[in-house]
Parts: structure tokens; C-alpha cells; sequence
């Protein structure tokens, strides 16, 4: 988990400004599934403290919706008949909310009236819905997930389990209980996937309507054949070390490929007419590619090649109002800051000098405190997560028996 930095060759690979920045949403769908592996209190806290108010602020909201049309009476012999036509003791309220506010499954133009009032946190601020925003800012900041995006995710997940329709059996499968709870946190950070997905999309789409260079062309003349080899740097998804790297592979592979085809040519050459030995050998040491090729004429082609496309870099991206992705977490990263900002089962969460400690204990890598702190503001920029204040959620000191107590991390 070295602390990393953005060099010369971190340059170049494009994505949205803002809100659509590939690299931001990417980091923040890992951190949410970081939480439903390793924080999963995280999620089932979500659950029980606010899906309750979720459901009554829909029900308050949408009551004529629901319940149009149906007498006390008739909604309680429609009870009754769903209860006994299921063989159990299923939530009938929560099969009539689904059933009357629930969109079209495959009608895609089909109105989803929950969906548009409490598409996310301001939206539901503006509509007025304090009791259920006061329940999630109160979640959100008791895991320190206080930031809007964390809770706008928070209403995403509870719409994904108020029209699961497993929901309604909950009462007598409470088995059914955790694969709801995960999937609608799943389904949710994956929409960030998607996002990120179409953020990408964009960027290709700006940078081919500028009109690319052509690729990279290098043709291969030898005695007895000749050969073309043919790639493109995509700008928008490696940078320059990256596009170098995948180069010299294609480029091996590609010499390799018709080292194999002349050989193979030779050989049924020589079943046929029976070449003289001498004359084998010499067309055989002229198939070693690897060998006769001459990096310094491949590497006036690639240098021409580069310049042209840093200039079309640098005007799809002044055209388009592209940024550069500036850096992207490793898996480790973002795990040392779920461990530093979200609370563990007994209430605590890990100091840098404990983050140093154990990646010092499984990885024999020897971090410094600084280097972890300065990894984890970054990833917390990265992601728009203010962090935690340090005097809280700390752990018990090694080696003590004392009760846990607030104290600064180092």
C-alpha cells in the first residue's frame, strides 16, 4: 500500500470533469462493495433504522395511490385471501404497495412515482421529507458516510428493497433476510459501474469526433518477405507507459507470429523441392525477426507516431473540456480507508499506526504513518468522503485491558 504518485507517464488517459469522472465513480462503487464484504453492520444498520421510515414516508406520500378504491373491509378480506392463498403469512401491505406504485417491469416509459419523489436527497429535500432525511443523515453520520453522495446511495438501496418482491415474505423466510439486504446494496454501487460505463462512452465518442491520427503502421522488408504491423494508442483509456507496455508485447508477439509462418513456409518448401542444407540454414537464420529487426528505425515510426497523438491529446481534451484522470486507487488503498473511517462491529475503527502495523505484519512492507495518512486523504478527495474526526472510533491500545477510549490517532 505505498503511497502513490502521479508522474509524467500517469499523463494522458481522459475522462468527464466533475460528477462524471470515470475515476471517482469507479472508487466509489469499490469503497460501497469494500463495505458490503467487510462493513456488512454498515448495511443491516441501513435496514433497521431507516427502511421503517422509508416505508411509512411512501405510504404517507402515496396513501390515495395504495389504497384508492379499497374499504377497511376489503382490504382486509383481500388480506386475508393473499395470506391464505399463499400458504403463509406474507406482508399484504407491502404486496399492495408493489403492487400499485411498482413500474412497469419491461414498459420502460411506465411511471415510477417513488422513484421521481425520492430520486435522491435533495430531491426528497425539496419535497419536503424531513423525518426520513433526519433517519439517514443520522445513519450516514454514525458510520461516517457523511457526504451526499453516500446518502443519495442510502435511498437508492431503500428503494431497491421496498419493491424487491421477496420483501413480502420476510415475515416467515427470515432467511430471505441478508440476500435482500445485499442485493439492493449491491444493485445499488453497481449504477456507480454504469455510470462510470457511460462516462467512459462519452469520452470515446469526444475524442473520435476529433478524428484520431492514424495508427501506428511498421512495415518489416526482408530478403525473403515482408511484413506490416498495425496499433493505436487509445487516449482514452491507457496512458503513455501503458500504451509503450502493451507495444512491445504486440510487437514480440506479432514477430514471433511471422518467425512462424516463414517457418513454416520453409519447411513445406523444403519437403517439396528439397532445398540444399546450406542454402536451408541461411533462409532459416533469416526468419529470426527479433534478431534483424532495427529498433532504431521501429522507434523513428513510434516517436512520429507518439508527437501526433499528444497534439490530438491535448485538442479533443481543450475541445471537449476533458480533464486527465490524476490517479487511481489500488484495491489496498481503498481498503486502508474503509479500515480508517468505518466503525468495526465493537464500535472502533483502525488508527494509521494500526494500518502500519498489520500491512507491516501480512505484507512485510514497511510503511510510514505518514505515507498511510497522506494515501487515505487522498483517497477520501478522490471519493468526496470527509474524514472522520480522529479523535473518535478509536481502538484499544495493544497490550491493555483498559476500556476503549477516544484518544488521537497518530
Amino acid at each position: 500500500m505505498a503511497h502513490s504518485r502521479t508522474t509524467t507517464t500517469d499523463r494522458y488517459v481522459l475522462q468527464m470533469p466533475g460528477f462524471l469522472a470515470e475515476s471517482r465513480l469507479l472508487a466509489r462503487a469499490s469503497f460501497l462493495e469494500l463495505i458490503l464484504r467487510l462493513r456488512p453492520n454498515v448495511i443491516k444498520d441501513l435496514w433497521n433504522a431507516v427502511l421503517p421510515e422509508f416505508k411509512r414516508t411512501v405510504l404517507r406520500r402515496f396513501h390515495s395511490e395504495i389504497f384508492g378504491g379499497i374499504s377497511p373491509q376489503k382490504y382486509q378480506k383481500d388480506a386475508d385471501e393473499f395470506r391464505k392463498t399463499s400458504s403463509s403469512s406474507g406482508d399484504y401491505l407491502v404486496h399492495l404497495l408493489q403492487q400499485r406504485l411498482s413500474p412497469g417491469q419491461m414498459d420502460l416509459a411506465a411511471p415510477d412515482p417513488v422513484g421521481e419523489e425520492l430520486f435522491c436527497y435533495a430531491q426528497a429535500q425539496d419535497n419536503g421529507h424531513g423525518m426520513l432525511l433526519n433517519a439517514i443523515d443520522q445513519w450516514s453520520r454514525r458510520w461516517n458516510l457523511d457526504a451526499e453522495w453516500c446518502r443519495d446511495h442510502a435511498l437508492t438501496v431503500l428503494y431497491a428493497w421496498l419493491f424487491n418482491q421477496e420483501l413480502r415474505w420476510i415475515g416467515t423466510l427470515p432467511s430471505r433476510l441478508l440476500p435482500i439486504q445485499f442485493e439492493g446494496w449491491r444493485s445499488a454501487f453497481r449504477d456507480f459501474e454504469s455510470d462510470a460505463d457511460f462516462s467512459h462512452f462519452l469520452v470515446e465518442l469526444a475524442v473520435e469526433s476529433d478524428g484520431a491520427p492514424e495508427p501506428l503502421r511498421f512495415t518489416l522488408q526482408t530478403e525473403a518477405c515482408s511484413f506490416s504491423f498495425e496499433t493505436s494508442w487509445n487516449i482514452a483509456t491507457e496512458n503513455e507507459a501503458q500504451f509503450k507496455k502493451r507495444l512491445q508485447s504486440a510487437m514480440r508477439l506479432w514477430l514471433r507470429e511471422a518467425e512462424m509462418t516463414q517457418v513454416t513456409l520453409l519447411k513445406q518448401e523444403d519437403a517439396s523441392d528439397n532445398i540444399p542444407v546450406k542454402v536451408f540454414e541461411r533462409r532459416l537464420a533469416l526468419t529470426d525477426l527479433v534478431q534483424t529487426t532495427s529498433k532504431e528505425e521501429f522507434e523513428k515510426y513510434l516517436q512520429k507516431y507518439l508527437s501526433e497523438m499528444k497534439a490530438w491529446h491535448n485538442k479533443a481534451k481543450t475541445e471537449n473540456s476533458l480533464v486527465e484522470i490524476p490517479y487511481k486507487p489500488c484495491s489496498k488503498h481503498l481498503e486502508s480507508l474503509l479500515h480508517y473511517q468505518i466503525p468495526n462491529e465493537d464500535g472502533t475503527c483502525l488508527s494509521h499506526s494500526a494500518i502500519v502495523d498489520i500491512d507491516r505484519e501480512s505484507n512485510g512492507t514497511e510503511l510510514t504513518t505518514d505515507s498511510v495518512r497522506k494515501t487515505i486523504a487522498k483517497v477520501a478527495k478522490l471519493i468526496d468522503l470527509r474524514l472522520r474526526n480522529p479523535h473518535q472510533h478509536a481502538g484499544r491500545p495493544r497490550g491493555s485491558g483498559k476500556q476503549i477510549t477516544h484518544r488521537a490517532t497518530r
